[in-house]
C-alpha cells in the first residue's frame, strides 16, 4: 500500500519464540487505545489516517509486552514476543469478599474484587493484585459499577450488580483473552460502568495452541490444584476446539476448618461457516463446595490468640464440621456468532442461559439457646459488671472446645426432645423427636438468559460507530431448605419470633398458610419461598474520532428495567400480600458520555471525559421484607451517577507514567438491611433511601526500565469516598407492617465508605532475565480504611438524654465511624521456565506478605444492635477481617 495523504498502514504477523503465530494480541497506541487483534493466524493489518510517528505496544498475558515506533508503509511486520515465566493469574491471589449471610449480620453490601486481570493501563497493572489484599476497591467503587462480559455475555447480576467470580472459577487457562477498559474511556463492546468494563473472549480459535497439564500447592483457601487444557487452533480453516478442566481442593485453607473442593470444565468449538460468518459454541462451569470463616471481635481473637479464629465450626466425632458452608453450580450456555460482512462493519451476538444453584448454611434454632459460640451473651464482655463471672467464661473461652460449635450437644438436645405437634383440632400432624436445632440452607438460584450484539463499523478512515443491543432476564429464587436434621424426625414450618407476638395456633404463625403446620423433612423448603424477576433491556452507541492532534468520542445509552416479586408461600402475617404476584415496578434509564484527549507528541497526551447516567434501583433493595410480604420501598427511585476524568500519560518504550483525577458524585441511591432486634424479638428492616455519595481523587503510576532486565514501578491511589448526605430511614418489622419509625434521619453525612482502603501504595522492582527466569518484589502501605457502621447507632434516639460536652467521650464513641490502623505488606513473585525442543516447564512462586504481619484489619463491620437504654457500644462489638499471614503459591505446568 502506498503513502496518500499522510496515510500509512503497517501489517504483518506475531509470532513466539518458536516461530508459531499468536492470536489475540492486543496492539495498543501511546494513548492506550486498542488499534487491533491479531486474527487466528497471527495477523494483523493498522491503518493510520495521520502522519507522524506511531509508538505501538504489543501486548499479551502469556508474553512480554514489545513496543515498536513506526512511520512508513511496512506490510511485512515480524513481531516474536518472548514468553514470560509464568503469569501473575496463576497465583490465584487472594481475594476477599462478603457473604449474603454477612451481608444480613451487618456486613457491608458491597462484594469487593479487583479486574480479573492487569491491562496495558500502567496503573492497573500496578495494583490489580498488590492491592487485592487489603481489599481494595479502585476509586471506592462498588462491584457493579465496573460491567464484566464472558464472550459478549454481561454477568453482573441484575439482582444487586456483583460479579460472582466462583460461577467460572478454576479456568485460567482459558480465560486470559480479555479486553480490560479501566475508567470512562470509549469501549468497543460496551457503554461501560464509572468503573470501566471487561471482556473476556471464550472462542476456541482464539485460545493459544497447547497441551497444558499444571499442578499447584498453596496455603490460601485450597491446598491443591491440578488442571488440563487442550486448544487445537484453527484446524483446516474450519474449526478450532479448546477444552479445559480443573479441581481445587483442601481439608483446610488458611483459617481452620475452610475446607474446599472446587472442579470446574470448559468446552468452547468454533467453526467457520464461511469468511464472513463463524459459530462459537461455549459450556462451563465450576461445582465448588466450601467451608467459610468469618469475622469475629476482638475479644475471641484475643483469647483465642489468633486473628483467624473462625467461629462457625466444632468437632464432631472427632473432625472438623464448619456450619457455614457455601454449594454452588451455575453452569453458563452459549452460542455466539460472529459476522465480518467487510473491511468496514463487524457483528457479534451472544445468547446465553445460565442455571443452576447456590447455597450458603447456617444453624437454626427454635426455642433454645442460640448456640453460636461468639454470640454476645457468651463472652466475658457481656459480664463485665460481674468480674468473677466474666473471669471463669474467659478461662472455660480458653479452651478450644469451648468456642467452637458443640455439635455433640445439639444432637444431644434433639434426641431428647420427644414431643407430638397437634394442630388446632386436636389432630397429631407428628410424633418424635421434634428438631430444636437444624441446619439450614439459604438457596439463590439464579436463571439468566442473556441476548447481546454489538457492532461496529469504520464509517470513514477516521469515524468508527460501536453499539449495541442487549436483552436479560434474571429469575432469582430464593428459598430455604433443611439440609440436617441433626438426630431429629421433623421440624415444623412456623415462625418462632411470631410465636412471642401471637397466641397460640393463630394464622399469624403460619409461614404458608396454604400448608398450615407442615412437617418439614430433611431437602424440605421452610421459613420463605420467593422469586425476584428482573427484565432489561438497554441499547447503547458511540462514535469515535481520530484526527491528527484530537480525539474524541461520544456515547449514549438507553435502557428499560422493570421486576416483580412471586411469593410461594401466604404468610401468615400478610395473608393477602406475601402469596403470588407483586406489582411490576418500572424504570426508564439513561447515559451519555464523551471525552476529548489531545496529542501532545507521540508519547504524551492528555485525556478529558465525562459521563452522566442514572440506574434502576436493584432488585434486592427494591423491597422492604421481601421474605414475608410484597411492600415495596418506599419512594423508590433510579440512582443518579455523574463523573469526570482527567488524565496524563506518558508512553515511551523505557517509560510509563500515568497521573488521574476524578471526581463522581451518585445521588439518591437506596439500601435495606434486615436483623435481629433484641428488644423487640424478632427481625427489623431497616430501609435507607436518599443515600449521597462523592468518590474524589487521585491516581499515578509509573514503570521505569533501569536496564533491559531490570524495571522499578510504583502506584499510589489517593482517594476521599464519602456519604454526602442523610438518609432517612422508615423502619418496619417482620411480625406486622406496622412502620417503628418513618423518615428517620441517619446522620452519616462526611461518613467514610467503609472496607476499601482510601489511600494505597506500592512500589517494586522487576526483574526479569534474558535466561528465563524472573523475580519481582514489592512493597504495599494501605492507610484510612474504616470500618462499616451501624445506621442504628447514628440518630437522635443514640443520643438522647446525652448532652455533647458532659459526655463527650460516649458521644464520640456512639456516633464517630471507627478508623482502622494503617499497615503494609511485603510480596514477592518470581519463576523460571526451561525449554526443551518444542515443549516448556514452566516454575511459579508467590508468596505474599512475607514478613507474616499478621495484624492487618482489612475491614470488618458494626454488628446492626445498639444498647439504646445504657449507651453502651461495646455490648454488640465489632466484627473485623484480618488479611492471612504469610501464604504462598507454587506452581509447576507443561506447555507440550
Amino acid at each position: 500500500m502506498t503513502i496518500l495523504n499522510g496515510q500509512f498502514s503497517v501489517g504483518g504477523k506475531v509470532l513466539d519464540n518458536v516461530n508459531q503465530p499468536l492470536v489475540g494480541i492486543e496492539i495498543y497506541d501511546a494513548e492506550e487505545s486498542l488499534l487491533a487483534e491479531t486474527d487466528v493466524y497471527g495477523k494483523f493489518l493498522i491503518e493510520f489516517v495521520t502522519k507522524g510517528k506511531k509508538t505501538l505496544t504489543f501486548t499479551s498475558s502469556y508474553f512480554q509486552s514489545k513496543t515498536i515506533i513506526v512511520d512508513a508503509t511496512d506490510l511485512e511486520m515480524e513481531i516474536e514476543l518472548l514468553p514470560v515465566v509464568g503469569s501473575i493469574e496463576e497465583t490465584d491471589f487472594q481475594v476477599v469478599s462478603l457473604s449474603d449471610d454477612e451481608v444480613n449480620e451487618g456486613g457491608s453490601s458491597q462484594n469487593v474484587s479487583s479486574l480479573l486481570q492487569a491491562s496495558n493501563d500502567v496503573f492497573v497493572n500496578n495494583t490489580t493484585f498488590q492491592f487485592n489484599v487489603a481489599r481494595f476497591s479502585a476509586r471506592g467503587y462498588g462491584n457493579g459499577d465496573t460491567r464484566m462480559m464472558l464472550n459478549g455475555m454481561p454477568v453482573n447480576d441484575l439482582d444487586d450488580g456483583r460479579v460472582n467470580w466462583s460461577y467460572w472459577g478454576g479456568l485460567n487457562d482459558v480465560l486470559r483473552n480479555r479486553q480490560t477498559k479501566y475508567g470512562l474511556g470509549d469501549i468497543e463492546y460496551s457503554f461501560g460502568g464509572i468503573g470501566g468494563a471487561q471482556d473476556v473472549d471464550l472462542r476456541a480459535s482464539y485460545q493459544r495452541v497447547q497441551i497444558r497439564p499444571s499442578f499447584a500447592i498453596s496455603n490460601r483457601s485450597y491446598t491443591k490444584r491440578a488442571m488440563f487444557t487442550y486448544s487445537s487452533g484453527v484446524k483446516d480453516n474450519k474449526y478450532a476446539f479448546s477444552a479445559s478442566a480443573s479441581r481445587r481442593w483442601g481439608n483446610e485453607g488458611f483459617v481452620d476448618a475452610t475446607f474446599y473442593d472446587a472442579w470446574s470444565y470448559f468446552l468452547s468449538f468454533d467453526y467457520f461457516l464461511d469468511k464472513k460468518n463463524k459459530i462459537n459454541i461455549v459450556a462451563l462451569g465450576a461445582p465448588t463446595q466450601r467451608g467459610r470463616g468469618g469475622a469475629s471481635t476482638q475479644e475471641l481473637y484475643d483469647i483465642a490468640g489468633s486473628n483467624y479464629y473462625n467461629s462457625y465450626w466444632g468437632y464432631q466425632n472427632g473432625e472438623k464440621r464448619n456450619s457455614r458452608t457455601y454449594n454452588s453450580f451455575q453452569p453458563i450456555f452459549m452460542l455466539r456468532h460472529d459476522l465480518e460482512l467487510n473491511k468496514k462493519f463487524t457483528l457479534a451476538t451472544t445468547v446465553a442461559f445460565q442455571t443452576g444453584y447456590f447455597g450458603s448454611s447456617r444453624l437454626d434454632w427454635y426455642n433454645v439457646a442460640d448456640p453460636r459460640p461468639d454470640y454476645y451473651r457468651n463472652l466475658p464482655s457481656f459480664y463485665k459488671d460481674s468480674p468473677e463471672i466474666a473471669a471463669y467464661i474467659t478461662d472455660q473461652l480458653s479452651i478450644e472446645e469451648n468456642r467452637q460449635i458443640d455439635w455433640d450437644h445439639l444432637y444431644f438436645i434433639n434426641k431428647n426432645t420427644t414431643e407430638d405437634f397437634i394442630d388446632n383440632d386436636g389432630n397429631v400432624v407428628a410424633s418424635g423427636h421434634r428438631a430444636k436445632y437444624l441446619m439450614g440452607e439459604q438457596r439463590f438460584d439464579a436463571q439468566k438468559l442473556t441476548f447481546n450484539s454489538n457492532y461496529k463499523y469504520n464509517a470513514t478512515d477516521n469515524i468508527t460507530l460501536n453499539g449495541g443491543l442487549t436483552a436479560l432476564q434474571e429469575v432469582n429464587h430464593n428459598f430455604q431448605t433443611a439440609q440436617d436434621l441433626l438426630g431429629a424426625d421433623y421440624y415444623i414450618d412456623i415462625d418462632k419470633f411470631a410465636e412471642r407476638d401471637f397466641a397460640p395456633n393463630s394464622d399469624e404463625l403460619q409461614n404458608d398458610l396454604n400448608s398450615p403446620n407442615r412437617v418439614i423433612g430433611v431437602g424440605d423448603t421452610y421459613g420463605f419461598d420467593y422469586n425476584n424477576t428482573t427484565q432489561q433491556a438497554s441499547f447503547w452507541s458511540q462514535a469515535l474520532l481520530k484526527t491528527n492532534n484530537i480525539d474524541a468520542f461520544i456515547g449514549g445509552e438507553v435502557s428499560y428495567t422493570q421486576f416483580y416479586r412471586e411469593g410461594f408461600m401466604r404468610n401468615g402475617k400478610f395473608p393477602d400480600n406475601s402469596y403470588g404476584k407483586s406489582e411490576t415496578l418500572a424504570f426508564t434509564n439513561y447515559g451519555a458520555k464523551a471525552g476529548i484527549s489531545y496529542k501532545i507528541d507521540g508519547r504524551n497526551y492528555v485525556n478529558l471525559m465525562g459521563n452522566y447516567q442514572t440506574k434502576a434501583p436493584y432488585t434486592r433493595f427494591a423491597f422492604i421484607s421481601p421474605r414475608t410480604r410484597h411492600d415495596v420501598v418506599p419512594n423508590l427511585q433510579s440512582s443518579k451517577v455523574l463523573s469526570t476524568e482527567l488524565t496524563y500519560n506518558h508512553n515511551s518504550p523505557l517509560f510509563k507514567a500515568k497521573v488521574s483525577g476524578y471526581y463522581t458524585t451518585i445521588k439518591d441511591q437506596t439500601e435495606v438491611y434486615s436483623f435481629y432486634h433484641d428488644e423487640l424479638n424478632g427481625f427489623v428492616n431497616f430501609i435507607l433511601t436518599d443515600i449521597d455519595q462523592q468518590h474524589m481523587g487521585v491516581e499515578i503510576a509509573g514503570d521505569l526500565k533501569l536496564s533491559t532486565t531490570l524495571s522499578v514501578v510504583a502506584a499510589a491511589s489517593l482517594g476521599d469516598y464519602i456519604y454526602t448526605s442523610r438518609p432517612s430511614a422508615t423502619i418496619s418489622q417482620d411480625n406486622n407492617a406496622e412502620l417503628l419509625e418513618e423518615d428517620q434521619t441517619i446522620y452519616q453525612k462526611d461518613f467514610y465508605v467503609p472496607n476499601t482502603p482510601q489511600q494505597a501504595y506500592t512500589v517494586g522492582l522487576k526483574y526479569n532475565s534474558s535466561k528465563y527466569w524472573f523475580v519481582n518484589v514489592n512493597f504495599n502501605y494501605f492507610d484510612k480504611i474504616f470500618l462499616d457502621f451501624n445506621p442504628t447507632r447514628r440518630t437522635e434516639d443514640a443520643v438522647a438524654d446525652l448532652v455533647k460536652t458532659d459526655n463527650e467521650v460516649l458521644w464520640e464513641s456512639i456516633l464517630f465511624q471507627e478508623q482502622l490502623p494503617s499497615n503494609y505488606t511485603v510480596d514477592i513473585f518470581g519463576g523460571k521456565s526451561w525449554r526443551i525442543g518444542q515443549k516448556f516447564i514452566y516454575l511459579t512462586i508467590g508468596v505474599n506478605n512475607v514478613l507474616n504481619n499478621q495484624n492487618f484489619r482489612i475491614g470488618g463491620y458494626e454488628q446492626n444492635r445498639f444498647d439504646f437504654e445504657n449507651k453502651d457500644v461495646n455490648r454488640f462489638p465489632s466484627r473485623y477481617f484480618y488479611a492471612y499471614g504469610a501464604n504462598y503459591f507454587i506452581g509447576l505446568s507443561f506447555r507440550l
